[in-house]
């Protein structure tokens, strides 16, 4: 049996202990609740540390040879001469890719680049003039563009897949819907004018099977150039099949995972208003000594 003062002392331990426990508890929680500045900021992964080896096949060698050849003829032309092999390989092509920016002025090297395409299509003539009157923008064609694209040009980009996802409509179908929309008699109902706005802004906007998400882009990484992508790939690409083709195409680069996505049927943002003209020079691959220097990420130079 317990006298008083046992009983007194070992209630008071308890207590202590209970306090001890309590207090362990709490930190713990404020621990788990509260993670430190370090598991807060996570390490960012270079896109860069693994590269992805491609096995080329003979399709894909043949198709980088056409290409890489049709720009060292366009810039002999020029009077710029690059030497090449017979049978090019995607090294060759980055290697002339960047003799293309050579002396030429961001604007000047999408201009270069689409010049080619048109004559890889079939010239800028009456040919690839057929496009814009036999293909018209709409949903069918964008779909059908997103579907080659996918399917035909992993030579150049890498895997890629069609996906759907709601598309901002550019100008040219927009305004077919606008015009359906205003033909279809509000003008004698009450809150017509509110009524037919929401209308003509939910169809500028339709989900279709028309963007190509680029897993990896080959062509990013192989040159890990910012401006290699803008200016030869991204700029170049969304002139020619605006502007030849008739088709809107934006053009979405990731550079912290080298992801793209094509959206075709949806018109590019202006040059001002694009993030992706405001990327910074990846370091580490730049040959620019002032971007490797820059206490600060800016912009590419060569933008």
């Amino acid at each position: 049996m317990l006298s008083c003062h046992g009983y007194s002392q070992t209630l008071l331990g308890s207590r202590r202990h209970g306090h001890v426990r309590g207090s362990v508890r709490r930190g713990v929680r404020a621990a788990v609740q509260q993670p430190s500045a370090l598991s807060s900021s996570p390490v960012k992964q270079d896109p860069f540390q693994n590269p992805k080896v491609y096995n080329d096949s003979a399709f894909d060698r043949l198709m980088i040879t056409i290409f890489t050849k049709r720009l060292v003829d366009d810039m002999a032309d020029e009077g710029q001469v690059v030497d090449i092999p017979s049978e090019c390989s995607y090294e060759d092509l980055v290697r002339v890719s960047r003799a293309v920016m050579k002396g030429r002025t961001p604007e000047q090297q999408a201009a270069f680049v689409r010049r080619s395409m048109q004559t890889l299509a079939g010239g800028s003539g009456n040919i690839i003039g057929l496009y814009k009157r036999l293909l018209p923008p709409s949903q069918w064609t964008a779909e059908l563009f997103c579907l080659v694209a996918s399917l035909c040009f992993g030579w150049l980009v890498g895997e890629s897949e069609a996906q759907s996802s709601p598309i901002q409509l550019g100008e040219y179908e927009s305004s077919l819907q606008r015009r359906k929309i205003s033909g279809g008699g509000f003008e004698n109902s009450m809150g017509a004018g509110t009524q037919e706005q929401t209308l003509q802004q939910n169809a500028m906007i339709r989900v279709q099977r028309s963007v190509v998400k680029i897993k990896k882009c080959r062509y990013l990484e192989a040159s890990g150039c910012v401006a290699i992508c803008n200016n030869l790939c991204k700029t170049a690409t969304q002139d020619f099949f605006l502007n030849d083709t008739g088709m809107p195409l934006t053009m979405k680069p990731n550079f912290e995972d080298l992801s793209c996505e094509m959206i075709f049927g949806q018109e590019a943002p202006s040059r001002e208003g694009d993030e992706a003209f405001k990327q910074p020079c990846f370091v580490h691959h730049c040959s620019a000594l002032e971007a490797k220097m820059e206490q600060e990420p800016k912009p590419c130079r060569q933008l």
